[in-house]
């Protein structure tokens, strides 16, 4: 069995994750080519959290029925 050793400092500061490099290597890929999608992932949640602190949201609803009803009142207001 191999044994690594972890300095303190990255312990304190980060957290660790040990992965085999071809994982680590298709993460990268996968992030690069996926790049723009995950920054506007991004935008879209910190906009949306931003909202729910605002108090700009519905619910939540006591029921299946009571959301749907809600919905389709909604669906009808757009038209």
């Amino acid at each position: 069995m191999e044994t690594i050793t972890i300095p303190k400092r990255l312990l304190k500061e980060k957290d660790v994750v040990v992965i085999p490099r071809k994982e680590y290597e298709e993460l990268l890929r996968i992030h690069k080519k996926h790049k723009g999608f995950y920054e506007e992932l991004d935008k879209d949640l910190d906009k949306a959290i931003k909202s729910y602190k605002a108090g700009q949201f519905y619910g939540p609803f006591k029921t299946v029925q009571e959301s749907k009803s809600f919905l389709a009142s909604r669906k009808r207001k757009k038209k």
